[in-house]
């Protein structure tokens, strides 16, 4: 209801104990995350005095033991904490509420505080559906680019590169502690769908869902067409029917959307 606020509880899933409530109060939270070792979540809440004219929104830790709450970041765009063994925390989003509009980057938080901006020169916006997917060295994550989506590898050193790629939207993304290793699911105008196996070759379709579907041949394919203005070049797409006559006239129906950061469709 709107009077109650979304509290975080911790739950035994013996069902011996009462739930008992990490985070009573007057605020909000979201996205938990334990701490590797058990001790303490990681959470995305709104709890600045000036919360009711600044849309940012902050990290925190709840230690199970004391309940005592830390803050881990400070007001910013933040989705997807994710803690790791030696003690940092990924974040996806930006550090400055007011930087928006822009694509969303990559970050450790140190554990002095400090924010290291890990997706260096990448100019796209950074997904974490389920939060970054932490692998030795760095972390896997979903980049969007010209209505295509795959998965890149980020190092803790700044570096990246491309191990997923195609005309295709990957939806979710595994992979084993070292990164050789990644699970995906992905999807395009001809394809609803498959989980897919990766392990530095070509990758490998593991199911046969939507096979039917899929070879109907009543699914269509998009022709991609670029819009040039003064400063920039956009992306459209162009469906057409099956199979039009040379002659036929055909009804246009645009689907516009702004933007601004991200591409949409």
């Amino acid at each position: 209801a709107d009077d109650r606020h979304d509290h975080l509880w911790l739950v035994d899933v013996d069902g011996n104990t009462e739930p008992r409530c990490l985070t009573p109060g007057e605020f909000d939270e979201r996205e938990p995350r334990f701490r590797s070792d058990g001790q303490a979540v990681v959470f995305v809440s709104q709890r600045r005095d000036d919360r009711e004219t600044n849309h940012g929104e902050e990290v925190y830790e709840v230690d199970l033991a004391s309940g005592e709450v830390t803050m881990l970041a400070d007001s910013g765009i933040w989705s997807s904490p994710v803690p790791r063994p030696d003690g940092t925390v990924l974040l996806t989003g930006l550090d400055d509420p007011d930087a928006w509009p822009a694509p969303a980057r990559g970050y450790r938080r140190e554990t002095n505080g400090r924010l290291v901006d890990l997706t260096g020169d990448v100019d796209r916006d950074i997904a974490t559906p389920s939060g970054p997917v932490v692998v030795d060295g760095g972390f896997l994550a979903l980049v969007s680019d010209r209505g295509q989506v795959g998965v890149y590898r980020f190092g803790d050193d700044g570096g990246h590169g491309v191990v997923v790629a195609g005309d295709q939207v990957v939806t979710g993304v595994s992979a084993s502690s070292e990164g050789d290793v990644i699970a995906f699911t992905a999807t395009s105008l001809t394809d609803p769908g498959e989980l897919w196996r990766s392990a530095g070759s070509a990758p490998q379709r593991l199911t046969a869902i939507n096979a039917d579907l899929r070879d109907s041949g009543d699914l269509v394919a998009a022709r991609h067409i670029c819009i040039s203005t003064d400063d920039a070049e956009l992306d459209g797409w162009l469906l057409l029917p099956p199979a039009p006559a040379a002659d036929d006239d055909i009804p246009l129906l645009l689907n516009i959307h702004g933007g601004p950061t991200t591409q949409y469709g």
